[in-house]
């Protein structure tokens, strides 16, 4: 069966059954619903092509994360920059003394340290692993010393017994008592200590600030300086003074390094002879007590 569609005026189509004329056009409509059915089905999409928007002319490969290298705050050769700064006035509580002696004995650390890296030292000898050095003085009634040991133990374990003052008058056979009058926080205190007399050499007392240091690249550092206080007890000790420093640097993990720059002044009357030959001889000896007595509990532990 045959349909016409015709336009009219207003551009729209109208079907009817008619016969062929010039100004229709005739449809088989079975062919236009085939048509139209074909229409329906659409082909697969293509695949859009994805563009990557490129910086400049090339697209360059991200780089990677380079690793973290770590940058110690710090030199190896400055020991101001490994020292922790000294408490303020507020952390003592605004204790202007204890304030003062703390700024000491960091001023001291640094002082010292230097010192030990002085070409100026002598070595004279080395007796069971302790090596003794002396350098010249600075005034008479004063001694200069180095010395320098390897010790079986780990950095903790030495610097405490060095820090233990029972171990130290166990060591120096010279030494009559040692007491704590005042303990300063921040790892120093205020210590006494007096030396035996002898025929030549009356007794000696000694009192001092001691602080304990744990420098940035892992070394202890233990410094000592002559001070005065109230409760220093009453004695008729002739009243020298002592400064020192000692290092303990780790040289694997079984054993450490100690070297110790002390310097002594023992004021009074003493003969020249007794100051510069025997006085280095019992240092030497204290050390090799403290260091044979440092193995012997290292190995017990």
């Amino acid at each position: 069966r045959k349909y016409l569609f015709q336009r009219n005026k207003m551009g729209q189509t109208n079907c009817c059954a008619t016969s062929n004329t010039d100004k229709d056009i005739q449809i088989d409509m079975d062919d236009t619903r085939d048509h139209d059915d074909h229409k329906k089905v659409r082909a697969p999409a293509k695949a859009k092509k994805i563009r990557v928007k490129k910086k400049g002319a090339l697209l360059q490969a991200k780089p990677e994360p380079s690793a973290m290298v770590y940058e110690p705050d710090y030199d190896e050769d400055d020991i101001d920059s490994m020292l922790p700064d000294a408490p303020t006035l507020s952390e003592v509580q605004d204790n202007e003394i204890h304030h003062e002696l703390l700024k000491k004995s960091r001023a001291k650390a640094i002082d010292y340290w230097y010192e030990m890296k002085s070409k100026e030292w002598t070595f004279k000898k080395k007796s069971e692993g302790v090596e003794l050095y002396i350098r010249p003085a600075e005034q008479e009634n004063q001694i200069y010393i180095m010395r320098i040991m390897e010790v079986k133990g780990n950095q903790d374990y030495v610097t405490d017994y060095i820090c233990d003052t029972q171990k130290l008058k166990e060591a120096s056979h010279g030494i009559s008592k040692i007491k704590e009058i005042e303990d300063l926080k921040f790892d120093s205190k205020i210590m006494y200590m007096s030396y035996k007399g002898t025929f030549v050499q009356g007794s000696r007392g000694f009192c001092y600030c001691t602080t304990k240091y744990d420098l940035k690249n892992g070394d202890g550092l233990i410094v000592n300086h002559s001070t005065e206080h109230p409760d220093m007890p009453k004695s008729h000790d002739i009243c020298g003074w002592t400064e020192s420093e000692t290092l303990i640097h780790t040289i694997s993990g079984s054993h450490v390094r100690v070297t110790n720059v002390l310097k002594v002044n023992l004021n009074g009357n003493l003969p020249e002879a007794n100051l510069k030959k025997n006085l280095p001889k019992t240092m030497m000896k204290e050390f090799i007590e403290l260091k044979t007595g440092m193995e012997k509990f290292y190995l017990i532990l």
